[in-house]
Formats: structure tokens, C-alpha cells, sequence
């Protein structure tokens, strides 16, 4: 009996070794390879939820990454936007591109006799000091903003769209 106890105890042993080795290399060859294609100046953090639940930190440029083949929704913010979708991973190569960002440039004149502060708040937060009758630009991400400016002993509250490449605003002293 302890013959045969002891043999049956080898062959198990010699059964985990095989699986400790093969099971590793079967699991990666069924693995998914996503690359993020991130066309943003900044790092992107992508949720993913799913087969599997991970957050990918996407830098500027490509990034890869091995996911387990099934069904995610992804979710991130770039450009002062959320998007939202769903990721098939099968086995082999997938992709998620994130556009780069389109933005406006401002060309903020000061003509006033004191230094002008501007806080724009939108799809991101702005802060420039313009020095008195000169002229500095901004680029800021498309989109709408509530902008709050501080010149010639006043504050003044409002809006503006950047929509489109590049906008002139010119503040003066009353």
C-alpha cells in the first residue's frame, strides 16, 4: 500500500509541474493585445469593465495591453469630453483610438491701464494676467466658457463660445 501511495503521489506531482508550465502558455496565446492609440497631449485614464474590470493609463502615443477575450464598456474623459463604448477583445490585435483634441486660439487684447485677470471655466479651467496695453494668446480646448475678468478697478462675468480656430477679444477701460 505504501508503493502504490507513493506512486500515486508522484504522478500527481509530476501532473502540477505540467500544468504549472503549460497552463501559462496556453492562457497568453488566448489573450487579446489592445493598443490605445492616445492622439491627446495628456494621459487618458480608461475604465473598463467586464470580463475583467481595469484602468488603463493611456500616455500620449500607444500604449498596450493584454486583456482576456470577451465583451468591455470602456469609459474615459479626453478633451473635455466623456466617451463612452463597447470593446470586443478576441483573441489576437485590438485597437481604440483617441483623437487628438481640437482647440482654439485666443488673442487677448489688454488696452486698458491696469493688468487684466481672466479665468475662463469650460470643457477645461484658464487663468492668464495680461499686462496693460499689450497682447498675449491662449489656446484652450473647443467649447463653450463662463469667463470671469479682473481690469481697471472692476469684475466682469460672462460667456464666451470657442468654436472655432482662433478668436480676437479685446478689453478697454471705461
Amino acid at each position: 500500500m505504501t508503493k502504490w501511495y507513493l506512486r500515486l503521489l508522484s504522478v500527481l506531482a509530476l501532473a502540477l509541474l505540467v500544468l504549472a508550465n503549460v497552463a501559462p502558455a496556453l492562457a497568453a496565446s488566448s489573450l487579446s493585445q489592445l493598443t490605445v492609440e492616445n492622439k491627446t497631449s495628456k494621459r487618458v485614464d480608461i475604465v473598463l469593465t467586464g470580463s475583467r474590470e481595469l484602468t488603463i493609463y493611456a500616455n500620449p502615443g500607444r500604449t498596450t495591453v493584454e486583456l482576456l477575450p470577451g465583451s468591455y464598456r470602456y469609459k474615459y474623459t479626453a478633451c473635455g469630453q466623456e466617451f463612452t463604448g463597447v470593446l470586443k477583445a478576441k483573441s489576437g490585435k485590438v485597437k481604440l483610438k483617441i483623437a487628438a483634441c481640437k482647440t482654439a486660439r485666443i488673442q487677448i487684447i489688454n488696452r486698458g491701464y491696469t493688468s487684466l485677470f481672466l479665468q475662463l471655466f469650460g470643457p477645461e479651467n484658464y487663468t492668464i494676467t495680461v499686462a496693460p496695453n499689450t497682447t498675449d494668446r491662449l489656446t484652450v480646448l473647443r467649447g463653450d466658457y463662463r469667463y470671469t475678468g479682473s481690469w481697471c478697478g472692476g469684475t466682469k462675468s460672462g460667456s464666451i463660445s470657442a468654436k472655432s480656430k482662433s478668436y480676437r477679444w479685446m478689453f478697454w477701460c471705461y
